[in-house]
């Protein structure tokens, strides 16, 4: 008996079950014999180890940029230090500098997003989830990922892509004559807060589906 099964998914390849069950003439035995694609077994391999190698890549990337941006939060500190002194202690303020602060704000809350998600640093209710197995934890962090976190980060692209546009058009700056003019900038952030958050939710998909299929492992710490 011949079957040939072609759903193999994941490589495409068309995989062939040869199982030949030779009846042995006298009757004492049976011989049963599986063959399968070579194929299949190196390309699901290699698949998913391209697949790790990618989200690894996103993962340093967004570790790179969270730790070098949340450096902002000590000058953010240090700055305003610095306008408190100036205004309350020698009556000298600057617009420009009051400003920053809030661009500094601005940096580390959208540019430290994808940051956080990594080290799973965003607050969140797990009553469940704190209990659930490894593999339990994979399932719900692909299933919320897929149902909320990229729809709602598409969305934000969507309906930012004008307002950031229009920004950059005009090359808007500070309503104030001695303030920051790149407001631009700050919004343009918004865009990288979206794909930086999409882009780490796919590295979190292909984490926790390689520990579905037993080849990685999840880093839960924060």
């Amino acid at each position: 008996m011949v079957e040939i099964d072609y759903g193999c998914v994941a490589c495409g390849y068309f995989r062939v079950a040869l199982q030949r069950v030779i009846a042995d003439p006298l009757g004492l035995s049976d011989f049963k014999m599986e063959v399968q694609c070579i194929g299949c077994i190196v390309c699901r391999k290699t698949l998913v180890e391209i697949l790790l190698t990618i989200a690894k890549g996103i993962d340093k990337i967004n570790d790179l940029v969270g730790r070098w941006v949340s450096s902002l939060t000590v000058i953010m500190v240090l700055v305003t230090v610095i306008i408190v002194v100036l205004r309350y202690g020698f009556s000298i303020g600057f617009i420009w500098m009051q400003e920053s602060v809030r661009f500094m704000h601005g940096f580390v809350f959208l540019l430290c997003a994808a940051y956080t998600f990594l080290h799973n640093g965003h607050v969140r209710v797990d009553i469940f989830y704190a209990n659930m197995s490894d593999r339990g934890k994979a399932r719900v962090d692909i299933i919320g990922t897929v149902l909320f976190l990229t729809p709602v980060c598409l969305a934000i692209l969507i309906y930012s892509y004008d307002y950031v546009l229009n920004s950059w058009r005009d090359t808007e700056g500070s309503l104030e004559e001695r303030g920051l003019h790149a407001v631009y900038l700050l919004k343009t952030c918004i865009w990288i807060f979206a794909i930086s958050m999409i882009a780490q939710g796919l590295s979190r998909i292909i984490h926790c589906t390689a520990l579905l299929l037993n080849h990685g492992s999840v880093d839960r710490k924060k």
